[in-house]
């Protein structure tokens, strides 16, 4: 049984100066208003009273549950992942490093954010003759208070094989998606040390080898690089968004590039100046750093509001009373996590704010129009 999420007080003040009427203009699926509820309401209203996916224009304060979150942790096993992150074959391994910087994070969100994991690409015994296959199922499906479960993958098994990343995005996602609601996110960690291969359709003439040392290059060493951005693109669009983190330090400058592509695609890139787009970690410190940095948004500064007006110029984020600004950027203020549910996600000291727990957030929404329907 999974335990339920903290409450977290959201108020909301809507003034529907244009009139409300029988659609909010929000992007959610046409509702009719309860026809109960009237037009002078009460000061506090239940938000889970009402329907998942009908959201109405109603004045007064509002109490938020943060939406649940699943945190699915897709991780690289691949042969690389024995070597330092400088590239030597001197300890620590990458391995270890990622470990040591899950230790360090998971335990501190583990009891409010679900967490899985899934290694590629499937653990084998002995020889390994099938490099790129993966398992067909995850190795812990998301739950609370499993940070343990997760350090246990990486003391139970070692790297070896290769970097089937396309497939094991696959089957993660199509686990996820249909997990996808109002009242529950979806979201993947990729942490890889490298480029996706394992493609039996590139040409292993024409592509570019994950490995420059091979003396000839199959189809299992082709980068495959378009088609795994393209994988997480299209699951990003379906409501599981993706974060990249690259431990890259000895990364090739084309699979660098495509670590970034990924990041991008995946709509959580790393948005620090000077960065590239995915979170690297190309020292050791930094891995722990770059775990915390996403768990932190995960975790802390991401609620869901129940009014969503098309126009971003209808809507007001307060913290005790201090406006937030709307940051595109992600470097200090709101923006939109996931429109189609509400969500929203605070940056920078906006961020830092939230983490009191008596800290009242409240989004002002001026209008609520048909969205142009």
């Amino acid at each position: 049984m999974i335990a339920a999420p903290p409450r977290v007080v959201v108020a909301l003040a809507l003034s529907c100066a244009l009139g409300c009427g029988a659609r909010t203009g929000l992007l959610v699926e046409d509702a009719s208003v309860d026809a109960s509820i009237p037009d002078a309401a009460p000061d506090v209203a239940d938000v889970g009273a009402v329907p998942d996916g009908m959201v109405t224009c109603v004045p007064g304060e509002f109490a938020l549950e943060r939406f649940e979150v699943d945190l699915m942790l897709v991780i690289d096993r691949s042969n690389s992942m024995e070597e330092n992150i400088d590239g030597s074959l001197f300890p620590p391994r990458k391995w270890d490093d990622l470990h040591d910087a899950l230790a360090s994070t998971l335990p501190a969100i583990e009891n409010t954010v679900n967490i899985g994991a899934y290694a590629f690409p499937e653990r084998f015994q002995g020889t390994v003759d099938h490099p790129c296959n993966i398992s067909s199922s995850l190795d812990l499906s998301p739950g609370l208070g499993q940070a343990g479960d997760v350090l246990a993958l990486f003391t139970n098994t070692d790297p070896n094989g290769g970097t089937p990343t396309n497939a094991a995005i696959k089957l993660v996602g199509d686990l996820l998606v249909p997990r996808v609601s109002r009242a529950r996110t979806e979201v993947i960690v990729l942490a890889t040390d490298g480029g996706p291969d394992c493609s039996a359709t590139l040409d292993p003439m024409a592509c570019t080898c994950v490995d420059p040392l091979l003396s000839a290059c199959t189809t299992d060493d082709c980068l495959d690089d378009a088609r795994t951005t393209t994988t997480i693109a299209s699951y990003g669009a379906r409501g599981v968004p993706t974060f990249i983190i690259g431990l890259d330090s000895a990364t090739l400058p084309a699979e660098r590039a495509a670590l970034s592509e990924m990041a991008i695609a995946g709509g959580r890139p790393n948005t620090a100046p000077g960065q590239p787009a995915y979170y690297s970690a190309e020292q050791v410190s930094e891995v722990s750093a770059a775990f915390a940095s996403i768990t932190r948004s995960i975790a802390q500064c991401a609620l869901a509001t129940p009014s969503r007006p098309s126009d971003p110029s209808a809507i007001e984020v307060q913290i005790d009373g201090a406006t937030i600004p709307m940051d595109p950027t992600h470097m200090n203020g709101w923006d939109w996590n996931d429109p189609s549910f509400g969500q929203i996600a605070l940056f920078g000291a906006a961020c830092d704010a939230l983490a009191d727990p008596t800290a009242k957030a409240v989004a002002l929404v001026s209008t609520c129009t048909d969205a142009g329907r």
